[in-house]
């Protein structure tokens, strides 16, 4: 029982940090995006 738990908590906390790191990605390029712009 406490395996399945940690498995499920490892699984959420990894996508989280997939997400974060995904949407920084997003930002950062948006950024130099911008930068060329102008």
């Amino acid at each position: 029982m406490l395996d399945i738990l940690k498995k499920k908590l490892f699984k959420q906390t990894v996508s989280k940090e997939l997400f974060v790191a995904e949407a920084l990605t997003e930002w950062g390029m948006s950024l130099t995006r911008n930068k060329s712009v102008r």
